[in-house]
Parts: C-alpha cells; sequence; structure tokens
C-alpha cells in the first residue's frame, strides 16, 4: 500500500500523527520522484488542512493532472467547497 493509502487509512481511524507522518513521507518524495499533488490535497484535506490543500489543488491543475477534475465531485473536499479559492479553481477548471 502506499503512503498516500496508509496515511487516509490512518486519519479515518484518528490516528492523526501517523497520517501526518505518511503525509511528512509523501512530502519528503516529492522532489526526485512525482508525488500526486491531487493525493497530498486528499489529505491535507482529510487533516482540515485547508491552506495545504488548496496549494496542492493549485499544483494539481498546473501539472495538468487528470483527477483534478474530479474535484467537483469528490466528497472529501466537501468541507472546502465553499471557500472562495477552492471555487476560483473550479472555475478556472471550467467546472
Amino acid at each position: 500500500m502506499t503512503d498516500f493509502g496508509l496515511g487516509l487509512a490512518a486519519e479515518c481511524r484518528g490516528d492523526i500523527a501517523g497520517a501526518r507522518a505518511h503525509l511528512a513521507e509523501m512530502t519528503a518524495r516529492r522532489r526526485p520522484g512525482f508525488t500526486s499533488p491531487y493525493q497530498l490535497a486528499m489529505l491535507h484535506t482529510a487533516l482540515h488542512e485547508t491552506d495545504a490543500a488548496l496549494a496542492d489543488l493549485d499544483r494539481a491543475a498546473e501539472a495538468r493532472e487528470g483527477q483534478v477534475f474530479y474535484i467537483k465531485y469528490d466528497p472529501i473536499f466537501d468541507g472546502i467547497r465553499s471557500d472562495a479559492r477552492f471555487l476560483a479553481l473550479e472555475k478556472r477548471l471550467g467546472l
């Protein structure tokens, strides 16, 4: 299982420290290889880290990650959907 999957599973079971540890591992690997900004945004959103989630969503859009078009429907983003920055990203993506 990936750090993303393990991090999300940790958050779901209430292990916030474990989720943050997996998130840190994903972030540390970002430079030498590709770490999905969309997956980072999902994990940041689950941890209620809105600013970081929105920054990662912007990076996902800039990287033209196909998954970014799911923000309109992905329930993980329900908690940040009303944020003006999220709405601006949806508009920029033509959603």
